[in-house]
């Protein structure tokens, strides 16, 4: 055989294997047979990994304090490109923050890292002298030591919003606009114990902006309980190319559960008329007895569509079963008639009846076809569960390339597993790099990276 020959067949082997290869599988080349650890002992939870230019990843959570002095603190953990643990970040890998209250149960729910390196890390937050939460946003270097430059020197800022008795808010999301500009979303109690989203604008170095609504705070009430009386609760977050401020999760109606929920917001943090006629908008789900759908996030896509994701309930009777549901709209707001039925899709795992399936998080690949991931019940309540991940084509039918037509589920393999969870996804070149947490049956929790094959080049390209 020439060596012409010998290269065209080395290619077509290599163009079988890559073909043949399943869309969804663990690689085992990664972390320890296929897994990063954290060695966090405490929440399960782990938020969306955002992937660096050198391939490394960062996840947070929260760490609960073992000598239980102060409650529970931020995480923020940092792994290597092969799933070990980064110990060039704060020695071991994993950086601790405390806002400073000894009764406090401080969380990380999301990061943002900016151009020159640093990391901005929100959540939850209980300031020294507070008997509620308010929004916590730290800053840190590369390095992970707290950035001196952010927050009057300390590298953490606290944001309340004080809108009622209690004041539990929780920042659940961030975004960076390009001037350097820190968005962060999520939601605040009000005086009746009910919640309405909340945002905050602060400049480069931490100070509130007071170009955003004169406060740099906002809240939107979607007005769907009278008078007050369910919660809105925002999860998702997305700046647009006109900088327009896009936020998603779930509003409370009268006696009829919730309903997914969006609003865009100007620049200037007014609500913007030119989405759904008035900058608000809801979208009903489910027609079961209970009305429940949860929003838990959102995607803006490459064209401007915006895809909307989370669960809901698709019962006949009093018992809830959850399903994985996606919504795509227009950029006004109208729902994208060429995306599943009339701009909806469902997806059950239906693992045992009446499960709890729900997306937590979507990325969309080079090819404009979707990867949503979550979990798939396999106990009443979510007490046990299997991580769970769909692709989507881009017309919002199921992709048979990927897992068992179009879905896949993940067991870990620890002993006795209980509850295994994707909470976020990412792209790491052509591979998808997925955060969790785990919870075996004797109790271990631990949070975890893990990587999945796509084989993007091939369908990408074909």
């Amino acid at each position: 055989m020439n060596s012409l020959n010998l290269v065209l067949t080395a290619a077509a082997l290599a163009f079988t294997a890559a073909a043949n290869a399943t869309d969804g599988a663990k690689d085992i080349t990664f972390g320890s047979n296929g897994v990063g650890y954290a060695h966090n002992h405490g929440v399960v939870g782990a938020a969306s990994p955002i992937v660096l230019p050198d391939g490394k990843v960062i996840v947070c959570d929260a760490r609960a304090d073992e000598g239980l002095s102060s409650g529970q603190d931020m995480l923020v953990v940092r792994f290597n490109a092969d799933g070990s643990l980064d110990t060039s970040f704060s020695f071991d890998g994993r950086v601790v923050i405390d806002f400073t209250s000894p009764a406090g149960f401080d969380a990380c729910h999301a990061l943002a890292v900016q151009a020159d390196g640093k990391i901005v890390v929100v959540g939850d937050a209980y300031p020294s002298g507070s008997a509620g939460s308010d929004f916590g946003i730290a800053r840190l270097n590369p390095d992970g030591t707290l950035d001196s430059t952010f927050g009057s020197g300390t590298g953490k800022v606290t944001v309340g919003f004080q809108l009622g008795a209690g004041d539990g808010e929780s920042a659940q999301n961030v975004a960076l606009q390009p001037d350097g500009r820190i968005v962060v979303s999520g939601y605040a109690s009000t005086q009746d114990t009910s919640t309405d989203f909340a945002i905050a604008r602060l400049l480069p170095d931490g100070t509130m902006d007071s170009s955003f609504n004169l406060t740099g705070r906002v809240t939107i009430d979607f007005a769907r309980a009278t008078p007050n009386a369910a919660a809105d609760v925002g999860h998702g977050l997305a700046i647009d190319a006109q900088g327009r401020i896009l936020v998603s999760g779930a509003a409370g109606t009268d006696g009829q559960g919730d309903e997914f929920a969006i609003a865009r917001l100007l620049p200037n943090g007014t609500l913007d008329n030119d989405f759904n006629g008035s900058g608000r908008l809801t979208i009903p789900l489910s027609q079961a007895p209970s009305g429940i759908a949860v929003g838990t996030g959102l995607l803006q896509q490459r064209d401007g569509r915006i895809v909307v994701f989370g669960g809901v309930d698709m019962s006949t009777n009093a018992t809830v079963d959850y399903d994985m549901a996606m919504v795509r709209l227009f950029p006004d707001g109208s729902l994208d008639p060429g995306f599943g039925f009339g701009g909806k899709t469902i997806v059950a795992f239906n693992q045992i009846p009446k499960g709890t399936d729900v997306i937590t998080s979507v990325v969309e690949q080079g090819n404009g076809k979707l990867v949503a991931v979550g979990y798939a019940a396999t106990a009443v309540n979510a007490t046990k569960a299997l991580a769970a991940a769909v692709r989507f084509n881009v017309d919002g039918s199921l992709d048979s390339g990927f897992g068992n037509s179009g879905k896949k589920t993940y067991d870990l393999q620890l002993t006795s597993p209980s509850l295994q969870l994707f909470n976020g996804v990412a792209l790491q070149g052509t591979q998808l790099i997925v955060s969790g947490g785990v919870i075996t049956a004797d109790g271990t929790a631990d949070d975890f990276v893990t990587r999945l094959s796509i084989d993007s080049i091939f369908a990408d390209s074909f």
